[in-house]
């Protein structure tokens, strides 16, 4: 995991401490924690897709949004 600040580390073996966490699970989450960076920062292209509902909840502020990643 060389794509996580060392402050992102820090948090999580701090909550690993405190919740008693195995090792597999800090591992799982600085993995998906990684993954959703590389998601986020990477040069995969995205499709964003928004819709509102048919209850013109919209003018309410209510959207959906979708970001899909294209491989």
């Amino acid at each position: 995991m060389t794509g996580l600040p060392p402050d992102v580390h820090d948090r999580y073996r701090q909550l690993t401490l405190h919740r008693n966490w195995p090792p597999e699970t800090l591992a799982a989450v600085l993995s998906k924690a990684e993954w959703y960076r590389d998601l986020d920062e990477g040069t995969t292209e995205h499709s964003y897709f928004e819709w509102t509902d048919e209850e013109d909840l919209a003018e309410l502020g209510t959207r959906w949004l979708w970001d899909t990643v294209m491989r």
